[in-house]
């Protein structure tokens, strides 16, 4: 009896204890350098205490009603489940594609896969760390399992197959706004998939799969039109080419994108894996792998267009979509050529070119990455001492995450002010695209404050200040 291979088992082991060091390192801190998270957990708090909450599309309320009911029940803090939503969701992420290439490519594929897509592109943890766990769900969980289960229908044509990949479309299409591209990419490799049936003669499989086709895109659009906010690509492109709507961000250039979103160490798995195939001849490519191409071909086509041309309205977004998809492709073509060629180039350089970029990755994974720093928390203890209820801030803090750690409530009228030399996130930075104010405080705007205390630690300095002669006044008030 063979025995089952330990390699995997000590890869999933190793890699969810890397993913889970944050916060077994630091405990709860606020878990990303973004705001997104901040707006889910105040809609998450919001629904515990029994208040109306309006979600911003499905896939929050599917993930927030779960939470505050266990909060409730359980007297768990909102806090702490939620970021351990984000961390598990990250690990499935990992075995996601390690799961799916190992089936359909090789289990080289899949073990390379761990490392590539999660550590060597920047943009998986890019997205993450931004606080966008529901579009990281989105794209690279649920539309990989329905991909993968379509892929299984047209090999063995078992009709719970095409059940589940119809209902992961489905589920793809309404849980996330990340869905917008869904009709063109869908439709794009049903196309390309029925044109091939045609050319091998078997009409009545590209009659099914034009069919399938037909139901997922006409339900898909549906779902997303009804559930989700009221913009898609067509939609993106009319108002972007009329001049109704302008993006803010200027659409990346081929090498930043490759550089800033694929990496450097996938574009060179890529160089290295296309000078193997071209010095030892042609490789061969199994059906299930070459339907996988073919379907991450669909969707880095339309997302290519949206992000070089601009007609995305985020071309961040989309840049970091596109290099996730052909990052999981240069695994597919990499795992393919290693288990066919057993001396070359790539044999020799996956290992430490991977163990590189990994090292490089954990350096900054494994430190204190939260937007509130050690001098925002000394603050933050500071006037939670000091009389009254409420503060007011700068326009460099962000005050929906200053709330989730200090006692008092924010109020533009309150007395007690906080300043802060550096912008905690990009929402609260002018030199980015959703920058929310019209202006950028100047510690010389506050003449009529006092400062009290200075809280550093590296560059930030966190100021807090008070109206000498409103202050007794102001806390009578409160």
């Amino acid at each position: 009896m063979r025995k089952p291979a330990k390699l995997p088992l000590i890869t999933f082991i190793l890699f969810a204890l890397i993913i889970l060091l944050p916060p077994l390192i630091y405990g709860y801190v606020y878990p990303n350098t973004e705001d997104d998270s901040a707006v889910h957990l105040a809609i998450i708090e919001a629904l515990a205490r029994g208040e109306e909450v309006t979600f911003g599309y499905p896939g929050q309320a599917i993930i927030a009603y779960p939470i505050a009911y266990l909060s409730n029940w359980f007297n768990l803090s909102i806090n702490v489940l939620f970021l351990w939503f984000n961390y598990i969701a990250l690990i499935g992420v990992g075995l996601t594609f390690f799961y799916i290439l190992s089936k359909l490519v090789n289990k080289v594929a899949g073990l390379l896969a761990i490392p590539l897509v999660i550590f060597c592109t920047p943009s998986t943890l890019t997205l993450f760390e931004c606080g966008t766990i529901f579009h990281l769900i989105n794209t690279c969980i649920i539309l990989p399992w329905a991909i993968y289960f379509l892929i299984e229908w047209l090999q063995h044509q078992k009709p719970h197959q095409a059940t589940t990949s119809l209902a992961l479309i489905l589920a793809f299409s309404a849980f996330h706004p990340s869905s917008i591209y869904l009709p063109y990419t869908v439709g794009l490799f049903l196309v390309l998939l029925v044109a091939y049936k045609l050319k091998q003669k078997k009409r009545l499989e590209g009659a099914r799969i034009f069919t399938f086709g037909l139901i997922a895109v006409g339900l898909g659009f549906m779902l997303s039109s009804y559930l989700l906010p009221t913009s898609n690509l067509t939609t993106e492109a009319i108002s972007t080419i009329s001049g109704q709507r302008t993006s803010q961000i200027l659409p990346p250039t081929i090498s930043s994108f490759s550089v800033y979103y694929l990496g450097l160490m996938v574009l060179v798995i890529l160089i290295l894996t296309i000078i193997t195939v071209a010095t030892q001849g042609k490789i061969t490519l199994p059906s299930k792998s070459k339907l996988m191409l073919l379907a991450l071909g669909s969707l880095s086509i339309p997302l290519a267009l949206v992000t070089f041309t601009g007609i995305s309205s985020d071309p961040l977004r989309t840049s970091m979509d596109l290099s996730i998809y052909l990052t999981v492709a240069v695994t597919i073509v990499a795992g393919l050529v290693l288990a066919q060629v057993k001396r070359s180039i790539l044999t020799y350089t996956t290992v430490p070119i991977v163990a590189l970029g990994v090292i490089l990755t954990l350096t900054a994974w494994v430190g204190y990455n939260s937007s509130i720093t050690k001098a925002d928390i000394q603050a933050i203890d500071y006037i939670d001492g000091l009389g009254g209820n409420t503060y007011n801030c700068s326009t460099q803090v962000a005050p929906w995450i200053y709330d989730r750690f200090t006692d008092k409530t924010y109020s533009p009228s309150s007395s007690l002010m906080v300043y802060r030399n550096l912008p905690m996130t990009p929402r609260t930075n002018p030199d980015q695209y959703h920058y929310q104010y019209n202006h950028v405080s100047q510690l010389e705007d506050f003449k009529e404050y006092e400062v009290i205390r200075i809280f550093e630690e590296g560059k930030v300095k966190v100021y807090v200040l008070k109206q000498p002669y409103a202050w007794e006044l102001r806390q009578d008030q409160e």
